[in-house]
């Protein structure tokens, strides 16, 4: 009973120190300076964090674990970092974008991919000992603020969409299609996944990681689906693109994980295979709306944004 009580007061005080505290003040100050100024702030944060995970993953994750970092972790640390990288793309398009469709379906796409993120994290740092209180200071504390901003934006939008002409959703359908069958096989199998891939057992750094990936696959399919809503194929494109930007480095990152060792030829399979998937039905669909849009089939839909900006530009 007392070390249950000290445990209690132990993750009290992990939640009340400084730096908890200080990041809950500016995550406040920022929404209240507008209901969408969370966007501008998601794109920073997840820039910030991504090229973070991504050139220096042992630096955040050894600050939250209480063991030696092996491969594997280290691996889905920088995978993670892709990830954040593509939404940080979309997050910035949707963010000078005018169609409060697309601002709330990526604030949609974000807390449908955090709150499984979080109950991850809960679930890790209750039944895994590698993970530290610092894991509740920067990992749960932080991720409770990155979901508030779009959660509030949810709770107080009103906005009605429906769903564009299928003949022209095809690759993002497909790319939702794919990535959420992959995020919920990973989110709930991250042992038999792991297990697969590597050559040694995985640790609770390790699944917990794996169950991270997944739960921010989830987000980004659920992004996916939600272009179909968009009713112009600028903010599809954008799509396409954002999953072109994390996935190119996700298969830079597969390729080189393979070379430093710890993982087996099927990973090498199956990292490639997706990641060329992924690029490759991006790619293609970026191609035909770009062909759509250029022969006039459809308006911009909206002229804030610096990728319409410049497509204009070299139109003239």
């Amino acid at each position: 009973m007392a070390a249950d009580a000290g445990s209690v007061t132990e993750t009290v005080l992990a939640v009340l120190n400084p730096y908890s505290v200080v990041l809950v003040c500016v995550f406040i100050t920022v929404f209240a300076q507008g209901k969408y100024v969370w966007l501008l702030l998601d794109f920073f944060v997840s820039l910030v964090c991504g090229v973070s995970f991504l050139l220096t993953p042992h630096v955040l994750l050894s600050l939250q674990t209480s063991v030696k970092l092996d491969l594997v972790s280290l691996h889905l640390m920088r995978a993670i970092g892709t990830m954040m990288l593509s939404s940080a793309f979309f997050a910035y398009f949707a963010y000078v974008s005018t169609s409060l469709v697309v601002k709330e379906a990526f604030a949609h796409a974000r807390v449908i991919g955090n709150i499984p993120l979080l109950l991850a994290m809960t679930y890790a740092q209750i039944y895994y000992t590698e993970f530290s209180l610092e894991h509740i200071q920067f990992g749960i504390v932080g991720c409770v603020c990155w979901t508030l901003g779009p959660l509030y934006c949810l709770l107080s939008s009103r906005s009605v969409s429906k769903t564009s002409s299928a003949a022209y959703d095809f690759f993002v359908l497909v790319d939702f299609i794919a990535t959420g069958v992959c995020g919920c096989a990973w989110y709930a199998f991250p042992h038999w996944v792991l297990r697969y891939q590597i050559t040694d057992p995985p640790n609770g750094v390790s699944v917990h990681l794996t169950r991270g990936f997944a739960a921010m696959m989830i987000g980004s399919a659920f992004l996916s689906y939600s272009a179909t809503h968009f009713s112009q194929p600028e903010m599809k494109r954008v799509v396409l693109l954002a999953r072109i930007v994390g996935a190119i480095p996700l298969l830079i990152e597969v390729i080189a994980a393979q070379v430093r060792g710890a993982f087996s030829l099927f990973h090498i399979f199956a990292g490639v295979s997706g990641a060329g998937f992924w690029i490759g039905n991006a790619l293609l669909g970026f191609l035909v709306l770009n062909y759509v849009d250029n022969i006039g089939g459809f308006e911009p839909e909206f002229t804030s944004s610096p990728l319409d900006r410049s497509q204009h530009d070299h139109a003239s």
